[in-house]
């Protein structure tokens, strides 16, 4: 006999000895167990297949919103429109509060940018205008005193307008001075070289740029008692910037009056302060007389 057939004889036998024949139908428990397990196997089945439907098209679905606030994002940003960063709505969309937070601060940083470039634009037209207008004015009244010059009988007629002329080209003069150092600053050509220089040679420095004309309206120029110290600055163009306030308060100051200057040493800065007898600034001029060319009513 063939050894395969002799053990599978012997297996039908201890099998049948526990009860199982192979001929025999299932018990029916054996076929209820069967058969709830299939089923359980089939809905388990369904219901991955089901949420990974209903899932995917979550997802499909959240990202259309998500491109679409994107998209909209996107398109009021190039409108110059930021009013998104606080909309609860818009970004109540987004559940990575991480990229929300981005989201606010790249669109702060753009809004500052678009203001600030707008700023410069409406500078811009403002300071053409004002170019236009300074200019204008020295030049019509050069015109005027030539005119009056060639036709004046008198050498004292045609001194005064002399006079008057040199006025305007002084003025003239310091306006092409102040556009080159604009023209110079906004195209970086300007730099601050900075050196050791103590706070008398600077205001030595400022001082004489302006005494010429100062003396020639009879105004004193009183420095008060200062501990002289030494800085770390710029010293040409930190003269010229006090010379420029100096020359201003000799501008507008009463003749036979006095320019006092004070100095504050502080804990982190040194103050200078430049008081004149003239009529003074408005307050609610303050805030713009840093502005390029910028000019008070009360001229």
């Amino acid at each position: 006999m063939n050894p395969l057939d002799n053990g599978k004889k012997q297996g039908e036998q201890i099998m049948s000895h526990y009860g199982y024949d192979n001929d025999a139908p299932l018990p029916s428990t054996y076929r209820k167990i069967l058969t709830i397990y299939i089923s359980c196997l089939v809905l388990i089945l369904f219901l991955v297949l089901s949420y990974t439907f209903i899932f995917a098209g979550l997802i499909r679905r959240k990202k259309k919103i998500f491109d679409n606030n994107m998209l909209d994002i996107l398109d009021k940003c190039l409108s110059e429109d930021y009013s998104f960063i606080e909309d609860e709505k818009i970004l109540s969309t987004f559940d990575d509060s991480r990229f929300v937070d981005l989201l606010i601060k790249t669109a702060e940083k753009l809004k500052l940018k678009t203001d600030y470039l707008n700023e410069e634009r409406d500078n811009t037209k403002s300071l053409v205008t004002d170019i236009s207008h300074q200019l204008k004015t020295p030049i019509s009244t050069m015109s005027s005193c030539f005119d009056m010059y060639v036709e004046a009988d008198g050498e004292k007629e045609k001194a005064e307008f002399l006079t008057r002329s040199r006025m305007q080209i002084e003025k003239l003069k310091n306006l092409t001075a102040s556009l080159v150092n604009i023209s110079r600053l906004e195209n970086k050509m300007i730099t601050l070289n900075k050196e050791q220089i103590t706070l008398t040679e600077l205001l030595v420095n400022a001082v004489n740029t302006v005494y010429h004309k100062a003396s020639a309206k009879d105004i004193e120029l009183i420095t008060e008692d200062f501990d002289d110290i030494t800085l770390y600055m710029d010293k040409k163009w930190t003269a010229e910037a006090i010379a420029n306030v100096l020359d201003n308060a000799v501008k507008y100051s009463p003749c036979k009056s006095a320019i006092r200057i004070r100095i504050h040493k502080l804990f982190s800065f040194v103050r200078l302060e430049i008081e004149d007898e003239g009529p003074g600034i408005p307050k609610n001029e303050i805030t713009y007389i840093f502005k390029r060319f910028f000019r008070g009513k009360n001229e």
